[in-house]
């Protein structure tokens, strides 16, 4: 677990690879694989201490429970994209050509195991 009462990005992105959880190419940074979520679910137990689930959604209209977290997966070809949490003010690509001309694909839905 993830035990400063503040997370730092950098740490815990580093322990995150270091894990297994991102993935992350040391020997080619230019690798389009980079910094790909491969465990969100260990994760989000790294920095709460919590154990969750992630499931993938396909209906982009689903309404999400009061335990459950929306992470919208935004595409232009149904492959290569972006993840974003608009619902909670959070895009980091919001004015990119995925997000500008795409739509969301799919989506996670991410939860804490009761």
């Amino acid at each position: 677990m993830y035990t400063k009462k503040e997370i730092d990005d950098i740490d815990a992105s580093e322990r995150a690879i270091n894990r297994g959880y991102v993935k992350f190419n040391k020997s080619n940074y230019a690798d389009s694989w980079n910094f790909y979520v491969q465990n969100p679910d260990r994760i989000l137990e790294m920095l709460t201490g919590k154990k969750w689930t992630v499931r993938k959604e396909y209906d982009v209209n689903y309404q999400p429970k009061s335990n459950e977290y929306v992470v919208e997966f935004w595409t232009i070809n149904g492959t290569s994209g972006h993840f974003a949490m608009e619902r909670y003010g959070f895009n980091s690509l919001q004015n990119s050509n995925i997000c500008k001309n795409g739509k969301i694909g799919s989506l996670r839905i991410l939860s804490v195991v009761e």
